[in-house]
């Protein structure tokens, strides 16, 4: 089944690929792209193959959106780091870049695709098309992840990640220094009103989201913090440091000029602490803050 985008323009003088990709949740600028020159967007009802066309106010966009199903995930040889591992459980340590699960844009090299190679047996955990996914990290997030090998795991996680029962710890690089060396900062986001790539406290529909942070050290301006996130929202620790006035460095979605002083977003999962869901001991994983983070605060 296709869907069909229609959009007012509300710029001048923008590309309109760029205007649709900001529009749009989980569709890359690159299909975009590739649907405008297969012929299926029109501007005021005159069908164009141009993605660089550069829109008028209240141009009248019309972009058909063919139905893409995922039949079949390909196991792929890709390389991950696993930190532990026995017969219900996997965690590993998710490099920065790597997307989790197949998605619009992003049909390979993700690590299900990783997973479904080296351990083939987690086909159907959960789900086909998430197997094995009990939670996710953004695509430029690194860190632990949990994974579950068999579907009674997959459930108890599940159960344990919906009460709070599952603790994470994050690091992370702010610009800005903060006024108290902990606290915590609790207001509702969800889907921004004005742009739906992005999560926001100006929303139509809010969930509650709380997270605590720490700060680790200080320097010129920027600071190295321990943020513990007490609800699991979509880029929850992002939005809360950005609108706060103390941004991620390196985030290309949350800072306008991102890359000035990181080449990467700098986020890390760090650690997480859950009960074993057949042992039935509490398990506590960590990893070590990226060396990249450490050696930012040497060269300032």
């Amino acid at each position: 089944m296709v869907k069909k985008i229609e959009l007012i323009s509300d710029g001048n003088h923008v590309r309109v690929d760029i205007f649709i990709a900001s529009k749009l949740e989980d569709i890359s600028r690159s299909e975009i792209k590739k649907y405008i020159k297969e012929g299926l967007l029109t501007i005021n009802g005159k069908p164009t193959i141009k993605p660089g066309y550069e829109l008028k106010p209240n141009d009248s966009i019309s972009l058909i959106i063919p139905d893409k199903k995922i039949d079949t995930i390909i196991p792929e040889n890709i390389e991950i780091d696993i930190i532990y591992e026995d017969s219900n459980i996997m965690v590993i340590n998710k490099k920065e870049g790597m997307v989790v699960h197949p998605g619009a844009g992003n049909y390979s090299g993700t690590l299900v695709n990783a997973l479904l190679s080296l351990r083939p047996e987690i086909a159907g955990v959960g789900g086909e098309k998430r197997p094995g996914i009990v939670h996710r990290l953004d695509k430029d997030t690194s860190g632990i992840m949990v994974i579950a090998k068999d579907n009674k795991t997959y459930l108890e996680l599940q159960k344990q990640f919906s009460r709070r029962i599952i603790q994470k710890k994050y690091i992370l690089i702010t610009k800005g220094i903060f006024n108290n060396n902990a606290g915590k900062i609790n207001f509702s986001i969800g889907r921004s009103i004005k742009n739906r790539k992005k999560i926001s406290r100006r929303t139509n529909k809010s969930r509650e989201a709380l997270t605590y942070y720490k700060v680790i050290f200080e320097k010129k301006g920027f600071s190295l913090v321990e943020a513990m996130p007490k609800t699991g929202r979509t880029h929850q620790i992002r939005v809360h440091f950005f609108e706060s006035g103390k941004p991620i460095i390196g985030d290309q979605l949350y800072g306008s000029s991102a890359k000035k002083y990181f080449n990467r977003l700098a986020l890390h999962a760090k650690e997480i602490r859950l009960i074993h869901p057949v042992k039935k001991q509490i398990f506590c994983f960590k990893t070590e803050i990226p060396a990249e983070f450490l050696r930012f605060f040497r060269n300032i």
